[in-house]
């Protein structure tokens, strides 16, 4: 089928392309740029993308870091030459500059602006569409970056191509829910570019001061689905006759929710307006940049463009998980000899180095009776989550195995300020709980030495350090180990209010009474900021009516994995519903 859909749209002179590579993965923890950010969306909306066959892997390329010779055609060589220092980068990024991975961060910037470049320069070579899955950095100026943005890869792309020979009309789309502040600023003197953008109304200038054309439209914070995709309309009949080339910047943060957006746009509309726009360049050689989108999903809104690019227009299941995807794909390939063999690099074994004397051979200790220490490590080289963390900056990564009372205690130390601090800091053992036979997690922590709460980053209660943010990458390798395993499930028991929030999404509370009363939680107590809700309800409770404050009760929660656990929490007990408005009746709600 895919070779199918590569065949017709070569028929209809729309041949695609789709540039990608592991560093698009943002090197900082969640929450540095927005607390809902995922820094792994462009490798989220791939997954599916290749997953359903929308597009396969003979139209996907791996970009070359720009060089900054090419990058110098719009900015200054004084600003690129600080590009290599903390503070500059931090100050980009609104990281702490002891915190910032400068290498790491430079690589996914130039790698990003240079897959921008190659695909403009394959569109106009093929006549076709290119999809990079990072870039439309558009705020960085030439002497200067901002908001995530160091290196302006549509200006340097267009500078670029220019340079290359590329004469006539060139277009710029911008639909990020901010104005390119940074393209104007860098391109000002070019007159047979046009600059359409469509952003929420602020006090954020664009200011051309030459002869490029520069449409700013805007329209009002909270704007909805039907009055933006008639403003992008309107935007669109200001497109220049026949452009030689096109660059369609597709934000995902007009998307409803987005915390950053400030408009409240459809998950649908959004592939409306990305069919529009589509639509309207026909056969125009285009580069889409699917960008911007600072909350949870979306990545959602990225497939969907790139759905739209391929010309298909399947919805995305509300339950896809791109995570679950990967992990289950890279389990299929490991070999569980190199998870559980501790002498696959031993010339001579204990059982052969002591087979003529009385003294007996220690046995190999396994983590859950079945992983080695170099197995676990292998398994997180293999998942990508021990080279996660060197990008992220962490150096001499140690993983430390030891055993106790039945209970297994894996840790995985880095070297900050030179001593080794934890990051990773797992008990876990195999217990029987109910009627399942489980993966018990009797304590897990995720935590990021370097980093200091703040206003930003509250301090949550029982938390010792701000969080590592990789909570969604743990929760899928512990799952596929429960699979290896043959087990039933996952299973915790949440001390605090915050930790069963945030584990929802997979686990489900398995006593339906405290089920339905948690549900009710989420729902009365969802206006109020978590680390507020979790601070009452461990301490003083939450107030109800006709009742002694509600405080956390800690309980048991499950991720199902045999099928037999899948299909009991599937079934739905009657009485979780009726508790559930019960409790939200009885919930006080904030004003």
């Amino acid at each position: 089928m895919p070779a199918f859909r590569r065949w017709w749209r070569r028929s209809l002179g729309r041949p695609l392309r789709v540039y990608f590579h592991p560093s698009y993965r943002w090197p900082v923890p969640v929450g540095h740029l927005s607390p809902t950010m995922s820094p792994r969306r462009a490798e989220d909306a791939l997954t599916w993308a290749l997953h359903l066959g929308v597009v396969d892997g003979q139209e996907v390329a791996e970009p070359r870091e720009l060089a900054f010779s090419t990058a110098e055609r719009v900015h200054t060589p004084d600003y690129l030459g600080k590009l290599d220092q903390r503070d500059t980068v931090a100050s980009i990024v609104g990281t702490d500059p002891e915190t910032t991975t400068v290498g790491a961060l430079l690589e996914t910037w130039r790698r990003a602006a240079g897959g921008t470049v190659e695909a403009a320069q394959w569109a106009l070579e093929a006549g076709g569409r290119a999809v990079n899955l990072l870039g439309g950095f558009h705020h960085a100026a030439p002497s200067r970056g901002a908001g995530f943005c160091a290196l302006n890869d549509i200006a340097i792309a267009v500078a670029e191509v220019r340079a290359q020979g590329t004469t006539g009309p060139i277009a710029i789309i911008d639909l990020d829910a901010h104005p390119p502040d940074g393209i104007v600023e860098a391109l000002p003197d070019d007159p047979e570019l046009t600059v359409l953008s469509l952003s929420v109304a602020s006090e954020w200038a664009v200011e051309s001061g030459g002869v490029t054309t520069v449409v700013d439209a805007r329209v009002p914070p909270g704007t909805d689905t039907v009055p933006y995709l008639e403003a992008v309309r309107e935007l669109l009949k200001r497109l220049p006759e026949k452009p030689v080339l096109a660059f369609y910047l597709a934000g995902a943060d007009p998307l409803e929710g987005d915390p950053l957006g400030g408009l409240a746009v459809s998950e649908e509309g959004m592939r409306v307006r990305d069919r529009r726009v589509l639509r309207m360049l026909g056969d125009v050689p285009t580069v889409v940049l699917p960008g911007g989108g600072y909350r949870m999903g979306s990545w959602r809104v990225h497939a969907g463009t790139i759905a739209e690019v391929a010309g298909v227009s399947w919805p995305i299941a509300a339950s896809y998980d791109p995570v679950k995807r990967r992990t289950r794909e890279i389990m299929r390939t490991l070999d569980p000899s190199q998870l559980n063999d501790d002498d696959q690099d031993v010339l001579i074994t204990e059982a052969e180095l002591f087979g003529n004397l009385s003294v007996a051979p220690r046995p190999v200790d396994r983590v859950l009776g079945f992983y080695t220490r170099h197995g676990l490590e292998y398994a997180l080289n293999a998942y990508g989550y021990w080279p996660l963390l060197e990008r992220m900056g962490f150096e001499s990564l140690r993983i430390e195995v030891t055993h106790d009372q039945g209970r297994d205690h894996i840790r995985i130390t880095a070297e900050v300020e030179g001593e080794a601090q934890p990051l990773f800091d797992l008990i876990c053992r195999i217990r029987r709980l109910r009627t399942y036979q489980v993966l018990f997690i009797d304590w897990l922590e995720l935590q990021d030495p370097r980093v200091t709460f703040s206003s930003t980053r509250p301090r949550l209660p029982g938390q010792q350090r701000p969080g590592l943010g990789l909570g969604e990458e743990t929760t899928q390798l512990l799952i596929r180990a429960g699979e290896r395993l043959g087990l039933d499930g996952v299973a915790f028991i949440p001390a605090f209010y915050h930790i069963a929030w945030m584990a929802r999404r997979h686990f489900v509370v398995l006593d339906p009474e405290l089920r339905g009363r948690f549900r009710a939680l989420v729902e009365g107590l969802r206006n109020v900021p978590l680390v507020e809700a979790s601070a009452a309800l461990h301490e003083q409770g939450w107030p109800i009516i006709d009742g002694d404050p509600l405080r956390w009760t800690p309980t048991e929660m499950m991720i199902p994995v045999s099928e037999l656990a899948r299909e009991a929490l599937r079934s739905e007990d009657p009485q979780v519903e009726e508790l559930r408005k019960v409790w939200l009746e009885r919930i006080q709600r904030p004003d």
